[in-house]
């Protein structure tokens, strides 16, 4: 379920102007980033929670203070290995509400 979130939020991106340039990106200790996206002079990093309907937590709900200081480091990470990217970083959650028979039903996207 998880991958078919983030692949959903992957088209709902490109269909708005962004560039994919990385998918689950491991930074070793530091955790994996979803997806990271380029658009003009910005990188935005995108946690994906994904939940099916009817859901007895939103999916936003799973975005803590600590994964949200893990995403900090593992973003940071990313910006030292690839330098060739803008150092202007975007934090971004990425809900995903799916049908019981796997339609998306919405996409929300915030700033962390």
């Amino acid at each position: 379920m998880g991958r078919r979130g983030e692949a959903e939020v992957c088209s709902y991106l490109q269909t708005r102007g962004y560039d994919i340039v990385a998918r689950n990106w491991h930074s070793g200790r530091y955790g994996e980033l979803d997806i990271v996206a380029q658009k003009g002079g910005e990188l935005f990093v995108i946690e994906v929670k994904t939940r099916s309907w009817p859901c007895s937590n939103l999916p936003e709900q799973a975005v803590n203070q600590a994964k949200t200081d893990k995403l900090y480091i593992a973003t940071q990470a990313f910006i030292v290995a690839h330098p060739q990217f803008p150092q202007q970083v975007s934090l971004w959650v990425a809900a995903v509400l799916l049908s019981q028979s796997g339609v998306v039903k919405e996409i929300k996207l915030w700033p962390v």
